[in-house]
């Protein structure tokens, strides 16, 4: 018991002096901190020579987000800072190809994960936590007898289980040779959906066994009401997922399960109903619906299946509205420009809750802007939405250089060159010499998040180009990869469309000249 205490005691001062280096801010920051390495098998092997691999171990789900994280094996991987708004995210972390724990951390959480056996052991060190909140699915898996992966494990894995189940069947094989893409889509599903029967009692049985236990531990004060009841909401909708899946359950079924469960749609309780929610829409909407004409066998008509959703189904107008937004954002990515705007407009009519609105007016605020079709200017918005252009920056920069810096979210080279252009900038603040922050991100999102961690949110020259796939400019200046980098003089002409790249130890004099 000491020595626990003890090596408890030396983890946390550890840990608290690490983070430190972070911020003294804490509010709203989850840190989790790897203690070793891990030597998960994460392997899935189809045949002996066919394999795949999932590297990205983590899962967080938080606000309504889901941020994968890769860990490496053999190597201690880096700590992870997470800012999240609501009170509590779930760390999913895979034990195996196939299968998983969960943990309930809080906002303000400090974690430490160590791997024991290639298992991790997670420890919350600012807070006392009951014995077993981290170990509920450890605890299940070691009461159910399998060989690889458990059966809840298989059950989700049923289509790479099935892949190589044929792939290991010459006569199966065979047959592939002489049939359609349709003709082998419908013989996966069928065997999928048998696989997936075959493993409905072991399922339910597995299940049965995790309510027991969370019953017991919960009796005994051993885990905390929220865990007991994210496990009780997951084992419950886990149940009726499959049973949807497997056929098992009526549509009437379906509308009295939604109704006893749309509070919980929107928290960290309710990720598994949400689930439930997906796995109904394809069972009953999407698998009924046709195919786009893409060739590829997995775009529907989600125009279809929008309008079957408003005007079919009875759902709650909470899952309505998740369905119907969860549907614009595949006309958007894979239908036209004219097809998402018609069905914005009709989102605009069906969803009454004006605050949904007004958060997809900004995910979707490049495909709703108009000027982001016309090809003569560079069409400029700040994290205001304050729209502007290249030429008006220019000319309101008359007598002035301006260093134009070309950037996306996606792209690390040119995120690695950001503190070197700020160095660059404090270095020249006191000349005339303006630095111009263009990003050619297609989602305001990732480019509003990129950055607030680039510390550009509160520059006053940064700005989201809103027609970058169809402005003349840059397939004049052939901007086809970043970063990129211009230099305007003084008088407002171009006169270094390809500038030296802002680490350049020759940029700093180039400028420099330019502004006398």
């Amino acid at each position: 018991m000491k020595i626990t205490l003890l090596r408890l005691l030396m983890l946390k001062m550890a840990f608290l002096c690490h983070i430190n280096a972070f911020s003294n801010d804490t509010e709203g920051i989850v840190y989790v901190s790897f203690k070793n390495t891990q030597k998960i098998d994460n392997y899935f092997y189809y045949t002996k020579t066919a394999w795949t691999q999932n590297k990205h171990l983590l899962r967080f789900m938080y606000d309504d987000e889901m941020k994968w994280i890769e860990v490496e094996s053999n190597i201690k991987n880096k700590d992870i800072r997470l800012k999240m708004k609501n009170n509590h995210c779930v760390l999913r972390h895979w034990i195996n190809y196939f299968d998983y724990n969960e943990y309930i951390l809080q906002k303000g959480d400090s974690v430490v994960i160590e791997y024991n056996k290639n298992i991790p052991i997670v420890t919350v060190i600012n807070r006392n936590t009951s014995k077993n909140d981290y170990q509920v699915d450890d605890l299940v898996r070691s009461q159910c007898e399998f060989v690889n992966y458990s059966p809840m494990g298989e059950y989700f894995g049923a289509v790479s289980l099935h892949g190589k189940k044929i792939l290991n069947d010459k006569s199966a094989l065979s047959q592939s040779k002489n049939m359609t893409g349709e003709q082998v889509m419908n013989r996966n599903k069928k065997g999928i959906l048998l696989m997936k029967n075959e493993l409905y009692p072991k399922c339910m049985m597995y299940l049965d066994i995790n309510k027991k236990i969370i019953d017991s531990l919960s009796k005994q004060g051993l885990i905390s009401e929220n865990v007991y009841k994210f496990q009780k909401n997951k084992i419950e909708n886990l149940k009726k997922l499959i049973e949807v899946e497997t056929e098992r359950l009526s549509i009437d079924d379906v509308y009295h399960w939604c109704n006893s469960q749309e509070n919980t749609l929107e928290n960290y309780e309710g990720i598994y109903f949400k689930d439930f929610v997906d796995i109904v829409e394809y069972r009953f909407i999407v698998d009924k619906a046709p195919y786009l004409d893409l060739k590829d066998g997995i775009n529907r008509n989600y125009k279809v299946i929008y309008d079957k959703i408003n005007t079919e189904f009875n759902f709650s107008e909470t899952i309505k509205n998740y369905l119907l937004i969860k549907n614009i954002g595949r006309i958007s990515e894979s239908l036209s420009k004219n097809d998402f705007l018609s069905y914005f407009n009709k989102l605009e009519k069906d969803v009454k809750d004006s605050s949904l609105i007004e958060k997809l007016k900004v995910k979707y605020v490049l495909e709703l802007d108009t000027t982001r079709y016309v090809p003569t200017s560079l069409t400029l918005m700040d994290n205001n939405k304050t729209k502007t252009s290249l030429d008006a920056i220019i000319k309101q920069s008359q007598g002035k250089v301006i260093y134009v810096d070309f950037w996306a979210s996606w792209c690390g080279p040119c995120r690695a060159a950001f503190p070197h252009s700020v160095k660059l900038r404090e270095s020249l603040k006191d000349k005339n010499i303006v630095f111009v922050y263009l990003s050619i991100d297609k989602s305001m999102e990732a480019w509003l998040k990129a950055s607030e961690k680039e510390q550009l949110n509160s520059y006053p020259n940064s700005f989201l180009v809103l027609n970058a796939q169809n402005a003349d400019f840059l397939k004049q200046q052939k901007i086809d990869s970043i970063p990129r980098y211009m230099i305007v003089d003084k008088r407002g002409k171009l006169v270094y469309p390809n500038a030296p790249r802002v680490e350049s130890k020759e940029l700093t004099q180039l400028l420099t000249e330019l502004s006398k």
